[in-house]
């Protein structure tokens, strides 16, 4: 998803090699990084390129039929903000999401929540007036890098019905959340306690 926003948002057009190697388009490497090529010698956005791939000489026949229905699924999006830019692709014009909810298991569960969990992020920041992919990018970075993401890692109630472990700090659960809690390499006196000695205890019954 990244790099779909990133696509024509970045220098060099990197996202379009691992777009273009989804199950929908199949486009090898090599003529990803073509079309790439001829973008930035042609001096176009990577989304023009694609609309004009029959144009860039050396790309395979199934190349040229893949990155012709990423373009087609792109256009109109040059100037978008990353909210429509996202919800159009994934929504309206592309195929993304219909195995994820077809398959319906745990790890495909998953997957949907990491999406609306970012969907969730790119709504802030277009309800905000944001509009820039870049900076939508940078403000993602900066969340991973400074480890601020804590307010979206927590167990959601999207998540409440999957089969599935939940990882998550102790301060990020109240103990109640779940029948079973695993603590890994819990030992005497190894939990902080505060500064005025306070030690948590089991609440009464």
């Amino acid at each position: 998803m990244l790099s779909l926003v990133a696509l024509d948002s970045e220098y060099g057009n990197v996202g379009l090699t691992r777009i273009a190697a989804l199950p929908e388009y199949e486009v090898a490497r090599d003529d990803a990084i073509k079309c790439r090529h001829w973008a930035e010698a042609s001096k176009v956005s990577i989304i023009e390129a694609l609309g004009r791939v029959a144009e860039i000489p050396g790309i395979s026949a199934e190349g040229r039929v893949g990155l012709a229905r990423l373009g087609n699924q792109l256009k109109g999006l040059e100037q978008a903000p990353p909210w429509v830019y996202l919800t159009t692709w994934l929504f309206e014009r592309s195929s993304y999401l219909r195995p994820l909810l077809e398959t319906n298991d745990a790890a495909s569960h998953q997957k949907l929540i990491a999406i609306y969990q970012l969907l969730k992020v790119c709504g802030e920041q277009y309800t905000a007036g944001a509009h820039d992919r870049k900076q939508f990018l940078a403000r993602i970075r900066r969340l991973e890098a400074l480890n601020q993401d804590g307010m979206y890692r927590a167990v959601s109630s999207e998540a409440s019905d999957i089969d599935a472990v939940r990882v998550l700090t102790i301060h990020g659960s109240k103990g109640l959340e779940f029948g079973l809690h695993i603590l890994p390499a819990l030992a005497t006196r190894y939990m902080p306690t505060t500064s005025n000695g306070f030690v948590a205890r089991r609440p009464r019954a």
